[in-house]
């Protein structure tokens, strides 16, 4: 009867703890868009992938926290779906999900009033809600600024109410940047807090106004920002990029190419033709172009395995003299022996390792882009190239990953466990990269693919 008696009081102290975080909701969708409109409330939704480490560290770590499910229980109808399954890949697609997890705050009628993403610790997560509450009570919220739109569209004031409100949710401007330059003089563009504003919006487009009037008044644009103007030419060598989002989703390759003329132009001859080479492996890899993914590799790897050697020496050197200039001159008195140390070696190694990473990240993208043996093989070789310039625990990781499509199984576990144990070395408390690293080990033992997930042809993923 005592043992009895524990094993409820265990069961029960079970239950109490389980009930501490969010409590998720089972039913269909529709079911649960008719609960949120019944209760009025908000649905957050964790929309997830089985393969996402900040997904399984949110689920782990931040969700069943106490304070967080106070606050979720009770404000809102909570409702967690995998991306690739179900339901799930319908509703990723209606509210353009493409990273995870992302957090969606929806209501009863199915619109989107808050959205972010990625891992967080508790205290920005519940922020995060309480944003999404003011929205939910905000009397002008998002669908009555997009009913407004149509017979709105041509009122720079409006425009720019509107864009505040698409910036405040996270949401790009697309078009609505371009018809507010259109709009406007160019003092009312460069008042330095509309400057400020457009400027770190998404969906700026290289064959529009705005991108137009930056190019050609750089040097007032500098002044209103505060930087010289090469800083202005690599904030529109950065727009050009990020539009490539537009031409990969409209499969655009005249617009490709007035990306690369844009970034060229700004590169002024300075490594334009790896860049220009780069950004059409890129494209052709989002788009799935396998045929012309190789060709576009074939170029891009000529490339950049034709850079100059001696540039990347010269600048490292020279980061190491203005690093010993300051150390010199007291700039570092309150750093410690070893941090002097680690800042010297990564000064010192700094243009070496950007090199490795780009070629890594060549050979990544070879690697979950094609099944072409040769260039598998050809990348492999990429792979020596990164190695003699970089000892990051990535390079084993890439070079594991290309051996094991390859089939070559027992070369790659090997590869796998010294990226493992790499990682382990460097002593970072980071379990999203730990996860990555072992469930790829695990999934070679289990003989499971691991080129296949929606990072599969991000330049930076395996950073």
């Amino acid at each position: 009867m005592k043992k009895l008696i524990i094993a409820v009081l265990i069961l029960m102290s079970s239950a109490v703890y389980a009930q501490e975080g969010i409590q998720f909701y089972h039913g269909t969708w529709a079911e649960t868009l008719a609960k949120a409109k019944k209760e009025n409330k908000l649905i957050f939704i964790d929309i997830y992938t089985t393969w996402c480490g900040p997904c399984k560290l949110m689920a782990k770590d931040i969700f069943p926290m106490q304070t967080v499910g106070d606050k979720f229980n009770k404000n809102f109808i909570n409702y967690k779906i995998d991306a690739e399954k179900g339901e799930g890949i319908a509703i990723a697609k209606t509210y353009k999900v493409n990273a995870y997890p992302t957090y969606l705050f929806v209501n009863g009628d199915g619109v989107l009033n808050y959205t972010t993403l990625g891992a967080m610790p508790a205290p920005q997560f519940l922020k995060e809600a309480d944003n999404a509450l003011l929205e939910f009570h905000d009397p002008k919220p998002l669908p009555a600024w997009q009913a407004e739109y149509p017979a709105k569209r041509n009122d720079a004031k409006f425009l720019m109410a509107y864009m505040k409100k698409r910036a405040k949710l996270r949401l790009p401007c697309d078009s609505l940047i371009d018809q507010y330059v259109a709009l406007s003089t160019k003092d009312e563009v460069l008042a330095k807090d509309t400057l400020m504003f457009l400027v770190q919006q998404q969906g700026i487009t290289v064959d529009g106004p705005f991108f137009a009037m930056l190019s050609t008044n750089k040097a007032e644009v500098a002044k209103v920002v505060g930087q010289p103007e090469p800083a202005v030419n690599q904030l529109l060598s950065q727009f050009a990029y990020g539009d490539m989002r537009r031409a990969i989703a409209k499969r655009d390759r005249n617009l490709l190419e007035k990306i690369i003329v844009a970034r060229t132009a700004l590169a002024q001859g300075k490594g334009s033709t790896i860049d220009a080479d780069e950004a059409r492996t890129i494209y052709f890899a989002r788009t799935n172009d396998e045929k012309e993914l190789i060709k576009a590799l074939a170029t891009y790897s000529k490339s950049l395995l034709a850079y100059d050697k001696n540039t990347i020496k010269e600048a490292d050197a020279a980061q190491l003299k203005s690093f010993e200039a300051g150390v010199a001159a007291g700039q570092y008195k309150d750093a410690t022996p070893e941090q002097i140390v680690m800042s010297r070696k990564y000064v010192s190694s700094l243009a070496a390792t950007n090199y490795a990473y780009r070629v890594r990240d060549m050979a990544t993208i070879a690697y979950k882009g094609t099944s072409n043996k040769q260039v598998l093989n050809d990348a492999l070789k990429w792979m020596e190239v990164a190695k003699a310039y970089s000892d990051n625990f990535t390079i084993p990781e890439v070079t594991a990953g290309l051996l094991y499509k390859l089939g070559r199984k027992a070369d790659a576990m090997k590869s796998q466990e010294m990226a493992i144990n790499t990682f382990t070395a460097m002593k970072m408390d980071n379990e999203i990269i730990s996860t990555r690293l072992k469930t790829g080990l695990q999934n070679m033992v289990e003989n499971k693919p691991t080129w296949i997930d929606n990072e599969a042809t991000s330049v930076t993923a395996a950073k």
